[in-house]
């Protein structure tokens, strides 16, 4: 199942924790703006699948692919705005983003077209072998329920 939409607007890299005076680590404002509007286009991509399809899965395993156009005066990190991508469609596609297991970004840096970050998200098998894995390290957690 593929999933794809855009997110319009200049990209905005996943910003550095701040700290308070009193310790307390906070996301910046502009940060968790952009996840917000991310997490708007995401849902509204979902919402716009045709009746009939499946629902989508929140508990699969996904592969993006980001395609960033930014104006070339601008060139964010390419690794901090995927994760402001990744960060603000959790809970809107996938319940954590560890079930993100494939990440193909690409910078496209242009003058005459909109700044936007074009995502597609696939929902792919998972590695051979991991669900095996992670079942043996939850059980050694002592978090699998018995019943």
């Amino acid at each position: 199942m593929l999933l794809s939409w855009t997110v319009y607007g200049p990209p905005v890299p996943k910003g550095r924790p701040r700290l308070t005076r009193g310790g307390h680590a906070f996301t910046p404002g502009r940060t968790k703006a952009y996840e917000r509007r991310v997490a708007l286009m995401a849902l509204q991509a979902v919402c716009g699948l045709p009746s009939g399809r499946p629902s989508w899965p929140t508990e699969a395993w996904y592969s993006v692919c980001l395609d960033i156009h930014t104006p070339d005066r601008r060139i964010p990190d390419v690794d901090n705005v995927a994760k402001a991508i990744i960060d603000g469609a959790q809970g809107v596609l996938w319940e954590n983003d560890r079930r993100v297991i494939r990440i193909i970004a690409e910078l496209k840096t242009v003058c005459s077209v909109e700044p936007r970050v074009d995502v597609s998200v696939l929902v792919i098998d998972a590695p051979t072998g991991w669900e095996h894995q992670r079942s043996r390290q939850r059980r050694s957690r002592g978090t699998l329920e018995h019943g």
